[in-house]
């Protein structure tokens, strides 16, 4: 029965291995952070190594642990050794890794698998040594760059709202309505245009959003002369 226990607290909660058909280190690189970004936790938590491999590049993703793993050895085992399998512990499971298609394959045992795997009557070899040092994912100053890029953003964006609720809120301009120039007084020429010589335009007044206009008659004072021509006036002729 194998005496390595699963419990140990430098073992990391995650581990992936994967590869990239690429000559460029910077490639895989950005393929392991890639990988952190979509199915790891904080990146600032995670590790990352790569390894060229023939004609491809190996990577390995840690969250958590110590910052070491194990893909150098990999390498060297696997290169050495093609029909090997070789494994480490990944949180409380087993992680096996072996040549397919010529390409190291990484497999996760469920935990029960990876229990049986531990107490099999013929005792599996050690787990790899941990010898490769793997670098954070991110840099600390990224990682402080990023946080106060985010906090500045935050800022605008909590300055922008206030001057928004501002001006939606807190401005007095707000509180009036612009009117519409149809709603001006002089504008109702054409309400009262056609009022008669006998009427009087008594108010004109604006309520309940449209305009009211009252009328009254017009009662003319005093006595109403007819002009007519005097004798003798305007060619008539006197007798």
């Amino acid at each position: 029965m194998a005496t390595f226990s699963l419990e140990d607290p430098q073992c990391s909660t995650r581990i992936a291995i994967g590869f990239v058909e690429t000559n460029r280190k910077v490639d895989a690189i950005d393929a392991a952070r890639s990988h952190i970004e979509r199915f790891f936790g904080p990146p600032e938590l995670c590790y990352l190594g790569v390894v060229k491999y023939g004609n491809r590049y190996l990577y390995e993703i840690h969250e958590g642990g110590s910052g070491h793993g194990y893909i150098e050895k990999i390498c060297e085992i696997l290169s050495e050794q093609p029909d090997a399998a070789v494994w480490f512990p990944s949180s409380n499971r087993v992680q096996i890794v072996e040549l397919r298609f010529g390409t190291p394959r990484a497999k996760l045992l469920s935990e029960k698998t990876s229990k049986e795997f531990l107490d099999a009557d013929s005792e599996p070899p050690p787990p790899l040594p941990a010898t490769t040092k793997l670098k954070p994912a991110v840099n600390r100053g990224e990682s402080i760059l990023v946080g106060g890029v985010a906090t500045y953003i935050a800022s605008l964006v909590f300055l922008a709202g206030a001057a928004i609720s501002y001006a939606y809120v807190g401005s007095p301009i707000n509180l009036l309505t612009v009117p519409q120039f149809k709603e001006l007084p002089h504008a109702q020429w054409d309400k009262v245009k056609d009022t008669q010589v006998d009427e009087i335009v008594s108010r004109l007044e604006f309520a309940d959003g449209k305009w009211k206009i009252d009328k009254r008659a017009h009662s003319l004072g005093g006595n109403i002369v007819e002009n007519k021509p005097k004798p003798g006036v305007g060619g008539g002729k006197t007798q």
